[in-house]
């Protein structure tokens, strides 16, 4: 009787027993991460290269030569900036100073040889900006251009000698202007950021006299080239996964180039001046390159080629007041193989870049007495640089597998030289240049396979 009802018990034990048994919980969820946010303010350095690109006027009596002013050189400084985000538009606003080795003593005019000679000086000891910024954020990534006012010490030399009498003037100023521009800025992790920017400086004119010998007067424009580093206060933001930058990829590239190249004018027994050839304009043309991914380390191969608009900017030099002589140089085209390593962080792509560079360069040189030549260099050289490049997501519209970058590069092709016999007779004329060239540009590429 016992054994009989020992099922009929052990079922309804089950139930009670059932009861003291605890529930097991739905594993949790863990919470999205919120988005990356730009507001706040932050601080940071910045170091760069710039280069002039205005056009100065000498003047002694009827002679007169105009020339490409343009110091060049490094700086570095500091920057401090509050940013304010709605929705994927951010608003701020930056200020910076920056102390700066830029100058120009290359210039040497009136023949230049003993006796008779205008070497020209130009310096930027320091500037700053302060700007408001207009951005465009992907999650970590800004994409912004920048405008405001723009402030430096400046200086101009002017030491001339002529008919056995030698002279020097000095005129140094605080200059105030103007400043536009554009970069990117993308998250290295924690509070950290890094920038990839371009200024163009506008400070006015400058004008320097010697009362023995003549003037000169020049404009202040320079093109800034800069990285930086910035730290935002506030907690730390996440930046999300690392991007597959794994591949093939096909891209165009549209930018900016100016040249910077250091020519002298030779005619033996009566001139050796100096000054600045500067072919400059939009550049243009096609990418492709491959990547390969090592966890965060990306290392690729890039080839490209630019057509260029960039055309020298006339200078009229050998004492252009009593037979004038214009120089005019063109970069038609250019092209690069290079190699970049980079370091990815979420979405953005930090990375520096070397290899070869190719060019073609053109120059055309005219005087009434004289007549005219042309010459026609296709030119090797080296390529080095560095940006920043990040997955291009315009509000949704384009798929996961395409990218943009922000890249400054400087070219060196070398050295050119070509002699200029006058069919009318007389002596030979030989103008040597060195062959520097600046470019800031865009690349967009599509990047095959897994986004």
């Amino acid at each position: 009787m016992l054994l009989a009802g020992a099922p009929l018990l052990l079922v309804l034990a089950v139930p009670a027993l059932g009861a003291d048994i605890a529930v097991k919980a739905p594993p949790l969820t863990p919470l999205p991460a919120p988005p990356y946010t730009w507001t706040g303010f932050y601080i940071g350095a910045n170091a760069g290269y710039g280069v002039g690109q205005s056009q100065g006027i000498f003047a002694s009596g009827p002679v007169f030569d105009t020339v490409n002013a343009m110091p060049a050189g490094g700086f570095g400084g500091g920057q401090l900036g509050f940013n304010y985000q709605i929705m994927s538009f951010v608003l701020g606003a930056e200020t910076d100073i920056q102390g700066a080795g830029i100058s120009d003593p290359q210039t040497c005019l009136l023949n230049c040889f003993a006796g008779s000679s205008a070497v020209i000086d130009q310096k930027l000891n320091w500037f700053g900006t302060t700007r408001a910024r207009l951005g465009l954020a992907n999650g970590p990534v800004l994409s912004y251009v920048t405008a405001g006012a723009a402030y430096g010490g400046t200086q101009t030399s002017l030491a001339t000698t002529l008919g056995g009498v030698t002279d020097m003037a000095t005129t140094t100023a605080t200059k105030t202007g103007w400043a536009w521009g554009t970069g990117v800025e993308a998250a290295l992790g924690g509070n950290w950021t890094a920038k990839a920017e371009y200024l163009y400086v506008n400070l006015g004119s400058s004008a320097v006299a010697s009362p023995a010998t003549g003037t000169f007067v020049t404009k202040y424009q320079e093109q800034i080239f800069r990285g930086g580093i910035n730290y935002r206060f506030g907690q730390d933001q996440p930046v999300g996964r690392v991007y597959n930058w794994a591949g093939l990829f096909v891209g165009g590239t549209a930018g900016f180039g100016l040249g910077r190249n250091d020519s002298t004018l030779a005619v033996p027994a009566t001139t050796g001046e100096s000054f600045v050839l500067s072919p400059r304009g939009f550049d243009g043309g096609g990418i492709v390159g491959y990547n390969w991914q090592f966890g965060s380390w990306v290392v690729g191969v890039d080839a490209d080629f630019q057509g260029s608009t960039g055309t020298g900017y006339l200078t009229c030099a050998n004492l252009c007041g009593v037979n004038p002589e214009t120089v005019d140089q063109q970069l038609s085209w250019f092209s690069t193989v290079r190699g970049r390593l980079g370091y990815a962080v979420g979405p953005a792509l930090f990375y520096g870049t070397a290899g070869g560079a190719f060019g073609d360069v053109k120059e055309n040189i005219a005087q009434p007495a004289a007549g005219s030549a042309s010459f026609s260099h296709t030119q090797s050289g080296f390529a080095v640089g560095g940006g920043i490049e990040n997955k291009l997501d315009f509000f949704g519209l384009l798929g996961p597998n395409w990218t943009t970058r922000t890249e400054y590069l400087y070219l060196g092709l070398g050295s050119i030289s070509d002699r200029f016999v006058s069919p009318a007779g007389g002596a030979a004329q030989t103008l040597t240049s060195s062959l520097h060239e600046h470019v800031w540009r865009t690349v967009v590429s599509y990047k095959f396979g897994p986004p």
